[in-house]
């Protein structure tokens, strides 16, 4: 199905990424994707997915990986293009827009913790 990768390669570069850990790690997006169901078409617009990547993820995948598979794409995209930090806050910010104040609440919380331990 999917899995962790072990790094990534930035846009434009040949230096690989590690593979994220915490909030963003594919256990936590997996969590986060149950809870959006089948709802996970306006959470990828929230996350300025285009329709051709929703398309291609309605192609590409079975429907109850949909969301899951969504939130992957969004983030092997941002690993490349945005900071951490910046990542969360956009998946923070998308999930309270797409009304899910609870799991914004819970990724700022998951990401402070992952911040202060580490």
């Amino acid at each position: 199905m999917f899995g962790d990768t072990t790094s990534y390669y930035p846009l434009l570069s040949n230096v690989p990424v590690d593979a994220p850990i915490g909030i963003l790690s594919d256990q936590e997006l997996f969590k986060i994707s149950v809870h959006i169901g089948s709802n996970w078409q306006s959470l990828a617009r929230e996350l300025r997915m285009t329709p051709a990547e929703i398309r291609r993820i309605e192609r590409m995948h079975l429907p109850d990986e949909h969301g899951f598979a969504m939130l992957l794409d969004w983030r092997y995209k941002c690993v490349k293009l945005i900071r951490v930090h910046d990542s969360v806050t956009a998946l923070a910010n998308a999930l309270e827009t797409f009304g899910r104040q609870d799991l914004s609440f819970h990724v700022l919380m998951k990401y402070q913790n992952d911040q202060f331990c580490a």
